[in-house]
């Protein structure tokens, strides 16, 4: 495929829809609401030193506080923020280590059946917190939430060269992917910072593929230009 624009850079989707698996309970981490005032400092933070290309270029190209701003100036827009959604997680030590920003699409053609579809607007966990597992955790928690919500579909999506953060989505379906069974890039689209979600909005996801690791796992989907 040809690189993208610049400014562009490549995302690869993933959905969870039923069918996929459950995520667990058990946890080393406790959850609680996210603090309006630390998770801006914990975004900030987070995105400073992010390994997804559109992040980096977000904080390069006007600092980590408008790179913050940018990002949260699309939840009126195109998303409803439900009560207890955005959450922090929490160690055995009472510090906070990570966030998880789930959201609801405002777009009523995204529902099926009544049934809303959701988004992980942004997740991370602060730097000096990485390498423990801690990631996973707040998938499974988010993907609880949203399950317990009702939610007929759950989107979320990474830079395909973040090769952690695709392990944390897919699970083994995706490593193998990015390994070069020829789908590394076949379900991904070039994205400007900042319009992500908004963009995958054209998205017309087929099956979700399973995985035994994570319950949102990559699908197999088709892009609309």
């Amino acid at each position: 495929m040809e690189p993208p624009q610049p400014g562009h850079f490549w995302k690869t989707p993933f959905i969870w829809e039923p069918g996929c698996p459950q995520p667990p309970v058990a946890s080393a981490l406790g959850f609680l609401d996210a603090d309006d005032a630390w998770l801006g400092d914990a975004l900030a933070e987070v995105m400073s030193h992010s390994l997804d290309e559109s992040d980096q270029y977000a904080v390069a190209h006007g600092g980590a506080a408008q790179a913050v701003e940018e990002l949260l100036a699309l939840v009126p827009q195109y998303f409803e923020r439900p009560a207890n959604w955005w959450r922090a997680a929490v160690d055995l030590s009472g510090r906070q280590v990570g966030f998880v920003l789930s959201v609801l699409f405002l777009d009523k053609a995204r529902w099926k059946d009544g049934c809303p579809q959701a988004a992980t607007l942004h997740m991370g966990v602060l730097p000096e917190f990485r390498g423990r597992g801690h990631a996973v955790a707040l998938l499974h928690e988010a993907t609880r939430v949203l399950i317990q919500a009702g939610c007929w579909r759950i989107f979320c999506d990474a830079g395909t060269d973040n090769a952690p953060w695709s392990t944390h989505y897919g699970g083994p379906a995706t490593r193998n992917a990015r390994r070069g069974n020829g789908r590394s890039r076949d379900a991904a689209q070039p994205f400007r910072p900042g319009i992500a979600l908004i963009t995958a909005l054209r998205c017309r996801a087929g099956r979700a593929c399973r995985s035994s690791a994570l319950p949102i796992t990559t699908g197999d989907s088709r892009w609309q230009r």
